[in-house]
């Protein structure tokens, strides 16, 4: 039998597994929400993407920033739990990823080679919140779990060598719901003809793409000293605003950022930082940021909903206590039988006539009833809270049946012990069964007992609530008894010394 000393540790046990499953990775899917890094070859993206990401993403999985031509996959930047590199197959941004190879450092061009540009993508997850959308992603309204946002660095133009970077701007931008637009320009190039056309072809791609509010685009200037930086900011809005009159006569949000990362200090690199992501998540900052265990839970089907059983616990602890109450009504175990209204019987007739008056003053036979009702309080194998439940709530309501059921079989052995001689039947009663009794009243008003009493209440709230309650009073609940037991031993241990 389970000690009441080790249920703190079958709880921890309990809450870590369940925290595991329900904290899993595949908890949270890929959103169709998405912002796209674009510019031409050597423009500054890939130092961008480091700059924003600093020391959070581990060295050997950086984007590397160089002057050589990479790689021609899309590099998509996502939520993951922990830092990973992958190479996944996903053609349209509302597909759901299938992982294709784990790398464990950031690939050369040629190791790529086999994987197709408009069916493959690298993917560097990181532990970042600003990469978990809270509710909808704009696309699947239905879709009530966390999703992750993906910052997509694509392939540079003028490189000479990716015709995927040379595709038509709407190509690029490939997305249902779009974000914001991140277009990277070098301080150099700004006012080419190259890069004012394909900055007009992105502002008229833009102007037609799915957003959540309406266009917006963050223009960054790498390569812009500190002395030019006003100078070229301007430079840079006048350009956009009059392309834009071009395109559309809407409004677009725009947001200018200039930057030299090679001489950038800490103070000016966290100001950048913290204008870029506010800015690129301004959008979304207003939701209501959601427990992606509370989205999980309602999302549970059926079988798996733990308040029918808390119901089914808390009727089954008050018919045991009422078949307590019966054991022994007015003080007595069997208060309309004496030896004397046996006195013409044989011992076997005496015994069968006890175990009839006990049969039908206690209606025993009801834990037979109560045992199906406890299977019934069990929970499916591969519920998310299986083994915490199974360890400490079933465990400890079947405790609660194995005592009235210890308890009835010493009452049987008890009766069986009576005889033509024996003088007081209450008595011989008492002797056996006062012990024995008192332990199954125990064990019905034990701390577990307590907190059962409240799961009625408790199985009226909301599914997640009633989870969260359950397994915070039932921590507090192994607390105790941990304190309970450690208390008894020290007294038991003063006595003995």
């Amino acid at each position: 039998m389970k000690s009441r000393s080790n249920l703190g540790a079958r709880v921890d046990v309990g809450l870590r597994r369940f925290a595991k499953q329900m904290s899993c990775e595949s908890s949270m899917q890929d959103g169709a929400l998405t912002a796209r890094v674009v510019g031409e070859f050597s423009a500054g993206k890939t130092r961008l993407l480091r700059e924003l990401l600093g020391d959070d993403v581990p060295e050997p999985l950086a984007p590397i920033s160089s002057k050589e031509v990479q790689t021609r996959l899309p590099l998509e930047l996502t939520y993951g739990p922990a830092p990973s590199l992958t190479v996944v197959e996903r053609e349209f941004d509302w597909q759901q990823a299938n992982e294709v190879a784990r790398l464990d450092r950031f690939p050369t061009r040629a190791e790529l080679e086999a994987h197709q540009p408009d069916r493959h993508r690298l993917r560097l997850c990181l532990p970042l919140k600003q990469f978990v959308l809270h509710g909808s992603d704009g696309f699947r309204e239905d879709d009530g779990l966390p999703q992750k946002l993906f910052l997509i660095d694509m392939p540079g133009w003028n490189s000479g060598e990716d015709a995927i970077a040379e595709e038509e701007a709407q190509v690029t931008l490939n997305s249902e719901v779009c974000l914001t637009l991140v277009y990277v320009s070098a301080s150099t190039r700004l006012d080419s003809d190259g890069n004012r056309r394909r900055l007009r072809e992105f502002l008229g791609a833009l102007a037609e793409a799915g957003f959540i509010d309406f266009p917006r685009l963050i223009f960054v200037v790498t390569y812009c000293t500190a002395a030019e930086e006003k100078a070229l900011a301007e430079r840079a809005r006048t350009l956009v605003e009059r392309l834009w009159a071009e395109c559309s006569d809407c409004d677009l949000a725009l947001e200018v950022l200039c930057a030299d990362f090679g001489e950038m200090q800490a103070p000016a690199l966290q100001q950048f930082r913290e204008r870029f992501w506010t800015f690129l998540l301004a959008p979304i900052s207003s939701r209501e940021p959601q427990d992606p265990w509370v989205a999980r839970i309602r999302r549970w089907q059926k079988d798996w909903d733990i308040r029918p059983r808390l119901r089914m616990t808390h009727a089954l602890l008050g018919e045991l206590r009422a078949l307590v109450d019966r054991i022994r009504p007015g003080g007595e175990f069997l208060p309309r039988m004496n030896m004397h209204r046996m006195l013409a019987l044989t011992d076997d007739e005496i015994r069968a006539k006890l175990h009839k008056e006990w049969q039908r003053q206690t209606g025993r036979s009801a834990l037979d009833t109560l045992a199906g009702q406890l299977d019934a309080v069990r929970l499916p194998p591969d519920h998310p809270l299986a083994l915490w439940w199974r360890e400490v709530w079933f465990d400890q309501a079947r405790l609660l049946l194995s005592a009235a059921r210890t308890f009835f079989a010493q009452a049987d052995r008890a009766i069986d012990s009576v005889h033509s001689g024996t003088s007081d039947l209450e008595a011989c009663l008492q002797r056996q069964l006062d012990k024995p009794y008192a332990r199954l009243q125990r064990a019905v008003d034990t701390s577990f007992a307590r907190l059962v009493d409240r799961v009625d209440e408790l199985a009226s709230f909301e599914p997640e609530r009633a989870v969260a309650t359950l397994l915070a009073l039932s921590t507090v609940q192994a607390r105790y008894e941990q304190h309970y037991t450690a208390q008894l031993q020290r007294l038991r241990y003063g006595e003995a010394a």
